[in-house]
């Protein structure tokens, strides 16, 4: 019905969406988007975060949290390093 040149999505849904037909939609216009995998990985960062480390790029130090102990390993950890490198 339209003749639509080029698709750019603006939010996470619609990201989301057009990602998971980007194949369909290029058969009829341009858009601006990764694949649906891809996609998913950037939008969760526990993932893109182990995708991170696999790779040369830098990017700043992270944690994963997924349970109570994890946060009171990292946050005692982050405390000691505090204080140690406050003391020198």
């Amino acid at each position: 019905k339209y003749d639509i040149d080029l698709v750019i999505p603006i939010d996470y849904i619609s990201n989301i969406k057009c990602s998971k037909i980007r194949d369909k939609i290029q058969k009829r216009s341009s858009i601006l988007i990764e694949n649906y995998n891809k996609m998913l990985i950037v939008s969760n960062k526990a993932k893109m975060f182990k995708f991170l480390k696999k790779t040369s790029i830098l990017f700043p130090k992270s944690y994963i949290i997924e349970k109570k102990e994890d946060f009171k390993k990292v946050y005692l950890k982050n405390i000691l390093n505090h204080q140690n490198h406050n003391h020198n």
